[in-house]
């Protein structure tokens, strides 16, 4: 009986010593974790940089800077330049975003205002290949409420930093505080930027696709893959409508052709059949359009030339007709076909 008792006191302690093994591991964990942030965030917590040297002015303006300094902006880092093989250095975390957005190159560099060691930025600069991934990336990221910028048609502001869309390129300023210095010397960085890097052709203005009446314009996203679930739905527009009290979803994706179009209709209607949608197309007066019943909303879907468009979320069909209506009117008026 003593050795039984010996050998269960025994597996007790030992069970007792890999708890608490284990518990330690995990507190380590967290402990080590805590000091691993997004290096894009990162650089935001350490020291002022009152102790390092200006980077010499032949940095800028060698042809192949992408970033141009104001004259009481001191660089305080070499610029640097990532690719797709190493964006995750600069922003593990969200790379995936930019990466399946049709990402180019990332180029970022830090500065402090002259005569003010304890204001200092740092300046992302994102070519995503063209206005419309730009804005794929800014409107996926933008955030809730945050104040509109008036320096480009796609620009917001928060307490500590700027974002904005200036042709292929998606920037964000990001300041060591929120003071009106700051506020000001971002500002005048982002319009250095821009009369730098000017555009040939208009800013791209994904509202021209959406009727105005009930719209929220700052809803407007696009989703560049996988829309609503559907893996051969990408470059999608959305955008919220209130009507009658209730939040509705449009949305419109530019094919190639018409046939792409209708190609896609078809698919994306099958996909939601596949997911137990009921069929409600024979309630619709409007020819070609499918709509469909999912978890108690009613969603309707057709074609307008190269535009494969719909409205989501609506109480009944007769609620998403009438968004529907006015949205194939609006993208008839732009593909100009009745």
């Amino acid at each position: 009986m003593v050795l039984k008792k010996d050998r269960k006191h025994r597996s007790e302690h030992f069970v007792s010593m890999l708890i608490l093994f284990g518990l330690l591991g995990i507190g380590g964990g967290i402990f080590f974790r805590q000091f691993s942030f997004n290096p894009a965030v990162n650089v935001f917590r350490q020291p002022h940089f009152t102790d390092l040297p200006a980077i010499p002015s032949s940095v800028f303006g060698t042809g192949q800077s992408i970033i141009h300094s104001t004259p009481d902006l001191v660089p305080i880092s070499p610029e640097r330049t990532f690719s797709s093989q190493n964006l995750s250095d600069k922003i593990d975390g969200k790379a995936d975003l930019y990466l399946s957005t049709g990402f180019k190159s990332l180029t970022s560099q830090r500065f402090r205002l002259q005569g003010h060691p304890e204001l200092w930025m740092e300046i992302f600069v994102y070519d995503m290949g063209s206005p419309m991934n730009a804005f794929s990336v800014y409107s996926v990221q933008r955030r809730d409420g945050a104040p509109d910028l008036n320096i480009t048609p796609h620009a917001y502001r928060t307490d500590n930093a700027i974002f904005f869309v200036h042709g292929p390129y998606y920037l964000e300023i990001i300041a060591s505080d929120g003071s009106d210095a700051a506020s000001r010397k971002m500002i005048e960085a982002a319009g250095e930027f821009i009369r730098e890097h000017r555009q040939k052709s208009e800013p791209f203005m994904p509202s021209e696709l959406f009727p105005e009446s009930h719209l929220d314009p700052e809803s407007i996203a696009l989703l560049s893959r996988d829309g609503f679930g559907y893996d051969q739905l990408n470059r999608v527009f959305v955008a919220e409508y209130s009507i009658d009290g209730m939040t509705l979803t449009a949305f419109v994706s530019l094919r190639k052709t018409p046939e792409e179009a209708e190609q896609l209709l078809k698919g994306y209607y099958l996909f939601l059949l596949s997911f137990g949608g009921e069929d409600l197309t024979t309630e619709l007066r409007l020819k070609g359009a499918k709509a469909v019943q999912t978890m108690g909303s009613v969603e309707v879907i057709f074609t307008q030339g190269p535009f494969f468009a719909g409205v989501r979320e609506a109480a009944d069909t007769d609620q998403a007709l009438r968004l529907v209506d006015t949205l194939q009117k609006k993208l008839s008026a732009i593909h100009g076909a009745p």
